[in-house]
């Protein structure tokens, strides 16, 4: 039986941990009887979309990527609608999209997933000519993520210290927001718009939304006084978004999204530094295989 190939990008900077050994990790776990794999590292922001891009043209089966969120938004730019199977193994700080699908944090079992191979087309979103496969925000929490950029280190209390710090003289940008349903015009702190739920942390920012079902989830946030978020703290915890009068919630297909101000934007947890006061995003369904549990 002819062996599939793997071509693995390796983000050697991901996360908050060492992943010195990853190679050999995966060597001693996958299937090699099934499988042929060679290995990528990057070397720089971006770099992950030059190497999928050669790993496409030269005809891989399989995409697997070591790294967080950020670096499977760059290594899924050329594989949308493509044949091509998208695999990952957890070495973010986050790793929200492999949280949400079951797959998890530990290295060994996502290894034991690619061997078993059970593949799930899902979805991703276009805005202009790139795509994302998770989540984007705009406002304050674009705003946060361009502070942790500069950042060497990368966590969960970091990002709870820096909204405790900056929520209180933030401003938010008045947005004029039309989708394939509805128009809306409002003040608000955060959008985010989902393909998945979750951010990482097991925190689902947007719960329900699903990478498999064809629609945009989008949640709109309107500036809150901090008791207010406190009184509703427990609703946050669990994730009652429907219950909390500061909070809308709505989907779609397509969107755009206008600003007064320059859009301050991240997209799967990576500042996207651009200025511009209007973006628009697109649901392209079922146009990534995916390996999942």
């Amino acid at each position: 039986m002819q062996k599939q190939t793997i071509a693995c990008i390796i983000n050697p900077k991901s996360g908050v941990r060492q992943n010195k050994n990853l190679q050999d990790e995966i060597l001693s776990t996958l299937d090699t009887d099934r499988y042929h794999i060679e290995f990528f590292e990057t070397k720089r922001r971006g770099h992950a979309t030059e190497l999928a891009e050669k790993i496409v043209s030269e005809g891989y089966d399989i995409l697997l990527v070591c790294g967080g969120d950020g670096t499977i938004n760059e290594a899924v730019q050329p594989i949308v609608n493509k044949d091509i199977l998208l695999g990952i193994i957890p070495t973010g700080s986050g790793n929200g999209l492999s949280m949400h699908t079951g797959i998890g944090r530990e290295h060994t079992e996502a290894i034991h997933i690619i061997n078993r191979q059970k593949i799930l087309k899902i979805d991703c979103i276009r805005y202009g000519d790139k795509f994302l496969i998770n989540l984007a925000g705009i406002g304050f929490d674009g705003f946060l993520t361009k502070i942790i950029a500069r950042k060497t280190y990368r966590g969960f209390w970091l990002y709870i210290w820096l909204f405790i710090r900056y929520f209180w003289t933030y401003k938010p940008s008045t947005y004029y927001i039309e989708t394939n349903t509805e128009s809306i015009k409002g003040r608000y702190n955060m959008i985010e718009i989902a393909n998945g739920p979750m951010y990482g942390y097991n925190f689902e920012v947007v719960p329900g939304a699903d990478i498999a079902d064809g629609i945009i989830d989008i949640l709109l946030l309107k500036k809150t006084p901090i008791w207010r978020i406190l009184l509703d703290s427990v609703k946050l915890m669990k994730n009652k978004w429907e219950q909390i009068s500061w909070a809308k919630r709505i989907q779609c297909t397509s969107v755009s999204i206008q600003s007064d101000a320059p859009l301050k934007m991240h997209v799967d947890g990576e500042y996207v530094d651009q200025n511009v006061t209007s973006i628009a995003f697109q649901i392209l369904p079922k146009s990534i295989n995916f390996i999942i549990p």
